[in-house]
């Protein structure tokens, strides 16, 4: 008997488009395609973009406390993302909402990247030692790796495995082949990638750069040369490389080594628009005096007295692009039945029926000659579909996107399949651009347009003329918006119409953290809001933009059926079956009791309880001095906030390095700004401001806030440390004149790159006056110094090199609202910092690593937490704060050094106060040693120590032995190289 005929192995065609984030006050609108393939388009990347995929648990709509969420790995409905999946990223402009987190996501893809090569090469070396056992079915899987990649490899035949040149040879094959990463965007997107140079470098990945007018289906991976004009492989952070043979891969491998336009994923189009943004710029001419200073484009900087304000504009040619990503045809059904009554024997034949050839067989009843044809056992395949992302931020570019032929074609379409009368009168309009329509315009003119997602400002979307453009498309095309802020205002008064669920932080594991800690101590974290919109704001279109009948074509505004894009939700393409909108995950991701629940959770720990034992003896006392013109008193507003704790590897529960060190003035400093700090901060600053205040008083503190940061201190060029410069200075010039520059000190090579970010990103053009580190170190004249008093009553700021990396520097004040602050940046213990910093009220310094694991601190180049503590004591510090955490403590780092009792606490058998810091934490100089006593009360939020979130301990492992052997070199950080 024949044996009984199988279908083909099934396959997972599915395909959707995700919304990660959406404008809210810390995350800017970015989604996700995925193909049937499993690779993945990101279009934007802007700050916090990293740690969207590292979220998990928000689409379930109630709070969760898991932590066993993997590394780069995102927990949708059904599937998970890791950010090593992404194969391709898309911009649709320059400026720190599209691309502030690029520089991250390129780093972390990189290192994941390098981190599989070298597992892979552990494999290899393993097998060739035969550590995997010899003989038998170990020798023939060891023959099977050696020929899965297709390649006439020689096998030795013995249990030994390959030969030293073909492990050699696998390992130059595996080298050669580290995933890349393809980044399409409008013009600048080249110089912006060449900029990274100056901070960042991974030599063996590979960026495919394309910019401006692109079409990936008429294009392959041998245009990326230097050659092609629209094409380029980033040479600033990669050198050249020599050329390979493209090799086959079997199917279902990794698809990131893939040909990056195989025919299995989205292709994309890209349509650039060119439009004029007019900006204005106010100027302060002076008589006076002070000159001093330089500033980054080598003026001379003055400090005038008496003063007059001009106000002039100037036109900036931006560019806007926007995307059609469109899969190939969807394949047909292969029918099983069909396909058993002409008698197809099962295997290969059935592979090639769903490639759609003819087969030629011999029947297996009788032997006689079948020929089956793949269209008698195989449907009809379906046309492919399409995805459009539109990006609108003002109305001249919406005359160039109705003009485009891209989307004329999908208009004609959409105008046939609803066949409207009232639209066909528009197929004679645009007859005269159409007729030379390409080969790619009915390529285009087949594919099925399901949705568009358009991103721009609330008022150009309600436009009469922009809903009038978006009703070409026919009834069947679904409309998701992701509302693009069009200045700080109306990102922080934005409220969406459904109550709220487009307007929350997307970053649902560290807000909730941080509403958990409040309520052991609402004076050490102040009560974070879930809701971004104030109490008097409503999204609604002015009623005279809504009923204007005088836009482009004349026709009568009437609002179309609009989808609003919030972060976790899932728009089905494939299959077609379950095409649209996943119900499922249209929902906000916090319950409507989540306060009340996280209490409840908070209350059951016995935290709360604790905490108000543990401080029940201190009294926190307000200090009589001058009031100011609010009626605060001058004590009341010096503070320290904490933007970020954690280190370079993101993680869902703390963010990267950034400090808010407010006077006693009202103005302030940052202590690096690591992605993410400006978002940080309005929650923080928001969480200051009454319940029920009007979103009138909450936008004015968020402009006296920013322009009250007059200086900011980058410790080293790590970017974990500063790439949320980006946004403070676009934003802050927003609001302040070009008088009132940030005094910023930092490395050198961080000047170089703000400058040719500058070029391609006007907006940050003179916003901030440059101090090199190395001209204020200890024992030299600040060349600010006379700014810094009179800005912040800072008397002194000296910066020291530390051991970390190339232009590492701690820093020392004086002056401040806590007296002498002491921050380490990232370093290895430093001596000179301790004596540079004696006698400091306050040290802040980074304890990357706890207790017992000084190897990998000397490895990594950073501190353990007695290691910091040590340096506290020799500087005789009044209190030290802990902070920059490794994310493998995503909560509070374990202390395997006894302090007093296992725990931190401030009685005097003790030296000083230690606080751990936290994301949003906030300590007055009154309040430092209670932070210091909580420590064993939100150890109870915390029962696991530890989490394995991001960290891979087999990594750490690897050098343990030669670290131990480097420690014992005298002097070693001193030695060229190590620093």
């Amino acid at each position: 008997l024949a044996p009984e005929p199988t279908a083909p192995p099934p396959t997972t065609m599915t395909s959707s488009l995700r919304i990660l984030t959406a404008s809210t006050l810390d995350s800017n609108p970015s989604l996700l395609l995925i193909a049937a393939d499993g690779s993945k388009t990101l279009v934007n990347c802007g700050e916090g973009c990293q740690r969207s995929f590292l979220e998990s648990g928000a689409s379930s709509g109630a709070p969760s406390t898991s932590t066993n969420t993997h590394a780069y790995t995102y927990t949708y409905t059904s599937t998970s993302v890791r950010v090593s999946s992404v194969h391709r990223i898309c911009l649709t402009h320059i400026g720190h909402d599209a691309l502030g987190g690029l520089p991250g996501m390129i780093l972390t893809t990189a290192d994941v990247a390098e981190s599989a090569a070298r597992d892979f090469q552990r494999r290899m070396t393993k097998e060739a030692n035969g550590t995997l056992g010899g003989g038998g079915n170990d020798s023939r899987k060891r023959k099977d790796l050696s020929l899965a990649d297709g390649n006439n490899r020689s096998y030795n035949g013995n249990d030994n495995d390959y030969s030293r040149e073909e492990q050699d040879r696998e390992r130059d094959r595996e080298r050669e082949e580290l995933a890349d990463l393809e980044i399409i965007g409008p013009q600048g997107t080249k110089d912006f990638l060449h900029s990274l140079r100056h901070f960042m470098r991974r030599d063996r990945f590979k960026i495919h750069a394309r910019e401006g007018t692109f079409d990936s289906s008429t294009c392959h991976r041998a245009d990326s040369t230097n050659n092609d004009s629209n094409s380029d492989v980033d040479r600033g952070n990669i050198p050249p490389r020599k050329k390979k043979k493209k090799t086959k891969h079997k199917k279902g491998g990794n698809s990131r080594h893939r040909d990056v336009h195989e025919d299995v994923g989205f292709h994309v189009k890209t349509l650039p628009i060119n439009y004029q943004l007019t900006t204005s710029a106010t100027t302060t001419s002076s008589t006076s005096s002070s000159t001093t200073e330089n500033h980054n484009d080598d003026t001379i900087q003055t400090i005038p007295t008496n003063t007059s304000t001009n106000t002039t504009t100037t036109n900036i040619t931006k560019q806007a692009q926007s995307y059609l990503f469109t899969t190939p045809p969807i394949p047909g059904k292969f029918l099983i039945e069909k396909a058993r009554q002409k008698r197809v024997p099962p295997g290969p034949l059935y592979a090639q029926l769903k490639a759609g050839k003819t087969v030629t067989f011999a029947d297996p009843t009788n032997g006689e000659e079948r020929t089956v044809r793949s269209e008698e056992v195989v449907e009809k395949a379906s046309p492919g579909v399409a995805v459009a992302v539109v990006y609108c931020p003002v109305l001249e570019v919406l005359g160039k996107l109705r003009e485009a032929e891209m989307f004329c074609a999908l208009e004609r379409k959409g105008t046939r399949d609803d066949d409207e009368a009232t639209e066909k009168g528009e197929s004679s309009t645009n007859a005269s651009t159409t007729a030379n329509t390409t080969k790619a315009t009915t390529a285009m003119n087949s594919v099925e347009l399901d949705v568009i997602v358009h991103l721009t400002p609330k008022s150009i979307y309600h436009h009469p003329s922009y809903q009038s453009w978006c009703r070409r498309f026919g009834n069947r095309v679904d409309h998701i918006t992701l509302h693009v802020p069009e200045t700080l205002e109306a990102r922080t008064s934005s409220s969406p119409s459904d109550g709220g669920r487009g307007a929350v932080s997307p970053f649902c594991s560290a807000m909730r953290g941080g509403i958990r800690r409040s309520f052991v101590s609402d004076e050490i974290f102040p009560r974070l809001r879930l809701q971004d919109g104030m109490t008097d704001e409503k999204v609604t279109t002015p009623a005279g933009e809504r009923n204007d009948t005088d836009h482009l074509d004349g026709s009568n505004a009437e609002t179309i059926a609009t989808i609003e894009g919030c972060p976790m939700m899932e728009y089905h393409l494939i299959p077609r079956a379950k095409r649209g909108l996943n119900e499922s995950t249209n929902r906000s991701p916090y319950a409507t009791n989540e306060m009340e629940v996280l209490e409840t959770e908070v209350i059951r720990t016995g935290a709360v309880t604790l905490a108000k034992e543990l401080i029940s003896t201190d009294h926190i006392e307000s200090n009589n001095d001058t009031k100011t013109d609010t009626g605060e008193t001058d004590a009341k507003l010096g503070e320290l906030i904490f933007s970020g704790t954690g280190s370079a590897i993101p993680c869902k529960h703390r963010n990267v390095t950034g400090m808010y060190l407010r006077m006693n003035n009202g103005n302030a400093i940052l202590l690096d700004a690591g992605e993410g700090t400006v978002g940080q901060l309005i929650h923080s600053w928001k969480s200051s401001l009454p319940s029920q205040c009007t979103s009138q008083t909450a936008i004015e503190e968020y402009r006296s806030r920013l322009r009250g940061i007059k200086a900011v201190w980058i410790s080293h060029p790590h970017a974990d440390h500063h790439l949320g410069l980006l946004r403070l200075l676009s934003e802050r010039n927003a609001i302040c004149s070009q008088n009132d520059p940030i005094v910023l000190m930092a490395p050198p090579n961080m000047f170089a790159f703000l400058s040719e970010y500058a070029s391609i990103a006007p907006e940050i053009h003179r916003g901030y006056i440059a101090v090199d580190c190395r001209d204020m170190m200890h024992g030299k004249i600040h060349p600010m110094g006379r700014k810094l008093y009179e800005d912040l009553g800072v008397t002194n700021c000296m910066s020291v090199p530390v051991a970390h990396c190339p232009y590492s520097f701690a820093v020392v004040i004086d002056g401040t609202s806590f007296g002498r602050v002491a921050y380490s940046g990232d370093c290895r213990p430093s001596n000179r910092f301790a004596d540079v910093g004696f006698g400091t009220d306050l040290l802040i310094h980074e304890a990357t690593f706890e207790d017992g694991m000084e190897e990998e601190a000397v490895m990594k180049r950073h501190s353990t937490v007695g290691e910091a503590m040590d340096i506290a004591r020799r500087m005789k510090a009044k209190a030290l704060m802990l902070t920059h955490f490794s994310q493998r403590y995503p909560k509070i780092p374990p202390l395997k050094r006894s302090i007093r009792n296992g725990e931190c606490s401030t009685s005097e058998d003790d030296e000083f106060p230690i606080a751990f810091a936290f994301d949003f934490m906030r300590v007055r100089p009154n309040t430092v040693s209670t932070a210091a006593k909580l420590t064993p009360a939100l150890r109870l939020l915390y029962p696991g120590e530890g989490d394995d979130d991001v960290m891979d301990a087999e990594l750490l492992k690897e050098g343990k032995d030669s670290v131990k052997e480097l420690m014992n070199v005298p002097g070693v950080f001193a030695a060229k190289g190590i620093l």
